[in-house]
């Protein structure tokens, strides 16, 4: 299925191995009719929802939309965070990882709900690269769909920082839905 561009949106989405893809302005109609069309398919069962955090604006987006599938479908959420220790100035003997696992824990329960009532969320803190962790978490767990915040960096950015939407949509073995930080769909969130 292609999205008309001229309704656009600025996503790419690949759902059961149907692409969607358009450029232009967002219409989250549009999004949603070919969402629907696709989770109608008896193929798609979703029943685990991974949204990985990395506490960035471009979450909330991504949790909007998160949240709107696992209402739709009655999945579960598990908002996942990554961490890599700053040891520039310290010894990486020094660094507490059980420590800070702890504390990133209860920032991302008290940060991050699902943006509607009577969905389930669970939390989860790894230690290790994103894009990594990422992909090994959705693969071992048998998560459904991964639905993630994209800084939408091109150019000479995208070079010199990379991607963790982009080597995730490479390497998971489920769906991806990639969600730019300017396209919420829910009031007042």
């Amino acid at each position: 299925h292609r999205l008309d561009s001229q309704f656009g949106m600025a996503v790419a989405l690949e759902i059961a191995g149907k692409a969607l893809w358009s450029r232009a302005k967002f219409r989250p109609d549009m999004l949603f009719q070919a969402l629907n069309e696709l989770l109608m398919d008896p193929a798609m069962n979703l029943k685990r929802i991974l949204c990985p955090i990395d506490f960035s604006p471009d979450n909330k987006a991504a949790n909007e939309y998160a949240s709107m599938l696992a209402d739709s479908t009655g999945a579960k959420i598990i908002y996942l965070h990554t961490f890599l220790p700053d040891v520039t100035y310290g010894s990486p003997a020094l660094f507490d990882s059980k420590k800070e696992e702890k504390r990133l824990l209860a920032k991302l329960e008290e940060e991050f709900k699902p943006a509607l009532k009577n969905i389930v969320g669970s939390y989860v803190v790894e230690f290790g690269t994103p894009a990594d962790r990422i992909t090994h978490f959705a693969n071992e767990n048998k998560i459904d769909l991964i639905v993630m915040g994209t800084h939408g960096r091109t150019g000479l950015r995208r070079v010199i920082m990379g991607s963790v939407a982009e080597a995730v949509i490479r390497r998971a073995e489920c769906p991806v839905l990639a969600i730019k930080s300017d396209m919420h769909v829910l009031q007042n969130n």
